[in-house]
């Protein structure tokens, strides 16, 4: 469930945000949401780069939407 809560930005990082989610076709929340959860994953993995975290995130995506094609060992 979803809540409504209100935050304070600087401006320039508002508008950094904003333009990120134009970018990528979100809206604003979506985006802080984006942050927020590749931010909690970073600080609970130090060792992982955030390409990983968000190649694995787009594989658990394509999985979940059924887009996602089996590995097989050995193939070309």
């Amino acid at each position: 469930m979803s809540k409504a809560i209100s935050i304070r930005l600087p401006d320039e990082l508002q508008e950094e945000v904003e333009k990120k989610a134009r970018l990528h076709h979100r809206s604003f929340s979506k985006q802080i949401e984006k942050y927020i959860t590749d931010g909690l994953i970073l600080e609970d993995n130090p060792d992982l780069s955030l390409s990983f975290v968000s190649d694995i995130k787009e594989a658990m995506y394509e999985i979940k939407t059924g887009k996602g094609v089996p590995y097989k060992l050995g193939s070309h």
